[in-house]
C-alpha cells in the first residue's frame, strides 16, 4: 500500500491530521501486545535533505560502534524505499564536502538508543528523506 502526499494537496492541516491519526493508531496496542516478544516498534523518520544525514562512522567511539554491531540482528533499517538491511552505515562516495565513506544520520544513534532501552524488542526504522518538498512514504503488510 502507498501513501503519496503530493505538494499541490500538502498543507500544514493535512500534515497535523496525519500525525494525529498515526499516533491515535499507535496508542490503540493493547499492553499484552507490547510485553509480547514477537511485537515490532515502527518509527518513521521523514523529512528532507538533513534527514539523509553526513555523519562520519569512523569517528565514532569503538564502544558505540561495537554497541551498534550487537543490536543490528534486531534493528533493521530501510532508507528511501531501498532494502531493508541491519542498522548500520550507508557506503559514500567521497567528495570534497564529504570526505569519508561511511556515512550515517539520525537512525543510527536513535536505533541504538531504542535498542538499549528495550532489549527484547525487535525494531524496524523507516526513513525517508526527499531534497524536493515532497513525502513518499510506502507500507507494506
Amino acid at each position: 500500500m502507498f501513501f503519496i502526499l503530493q505538494p499541490k494537496n500538502f498543507t500544514m492541516k493535512n500534515v497535523i491530521y496525519l500525525f494525529a491519526l498515526l499516533i491515535l493508531v499507535s496508542c490503540k496496542t493493547t499492553k499484552n501486545s507490547l510485553q509480547d516478544n514477537t511485537a515490532v516498534y515502527v518509527v518513521l523518520l521523514a523529512g528532507q535533505s538533513n534527514m539523509a544525514g553526513a555523519g562520519n562512522y569512523d569517528e565514532l567511539d569503538d564502544a558505540i560502534k561495537n554497541s551498534i554491531e550487537k543490536i543490528s540482528n534486531r534493528v533493521s533499517l530501510v532508507s528511501n524505499g531501498k532494502k531493508i538491511e541491519p542498522l548500520s552505515y550507508f557506503k559514500n562516495k567521497q567528495t570534497k564536502k564529504y570526505n569519508f565513506t561511511k556515512r550515517f544520520g539520525p537512525e543510527l544513534l536513535l536505533g541504538l538508543t531504542l535498542a538499549e532501552k528495550y532489549p527484547s524488542k525487535k525494531i524496524f526504522i523507516d526513513k525517508t528523506f526527499s531534497r524536493r518538498n515532497r513525502f513518499v512514504w510506502s507500507l507494506e503488510s
